[in-house]
């Protein structure tokens, strides 16, 4: 399975869904670049699955979401560790109840495993969080 793109995953849609999608990316990202001064990834699934409608929240919480994985993937090492933590939670949790399939086990972690992670390593960031509307982050 090949990285994950926006731009191509809508050419996977119908015609009205995929002009849907196309209006809700563009809306965020008009919205991010004014507000964030940042802009919105070709990967970013939160942002597909946003404007498909599979995640429901008001465009600035996934604004603020979107802002604050960029701030903290150009401040930390976030893509590597949060593989890394993805990976080693999974088998700690697979090791303690070996009777859970691993998808079952897979599907609680990235559930809950990403936020967990970001609050570890803007613990661990001594300087803190920004405000994300005032800079170019």
């Amino acid at each position: 399975m090949g990285r994950f793109s926006i731009d191509q995953a809508i050419l996977d849609l119908d015609w009205e869904v995929a002009n849907r999608v196309q209006m809700n990316t563009n809306a965020l990202r008009s919205t991010m670049s004014l507000r964030y001064n940042v802009g919105v990834r070709d990967d970013s699934r939160l942002t597909y699955n946003w404007a498909i409608g599979t995640v429901r929240a008001p465009i600035e919480e996934i604004m603020e979401e979107l802002a604050f994985i960029q701030w903290l993937s150009s401040h930390t090492n976030y893509q590597q560790v949060c593989e890394d933590g993805l990976r080693s939670i999974a088998n700690d949790i697979k090791f303690k109840y070996p009777d859970i399939r691993w998808s079952k086990v897979w599907t609680i972690v990235r559930g809950i495993g990403p936020d967990l992670i970001k609050y570890t390593l803007v613990d661990k960031y001594s300087a803190g969080v920004p405000d994300l509307t005032k800079i170019n982050a």
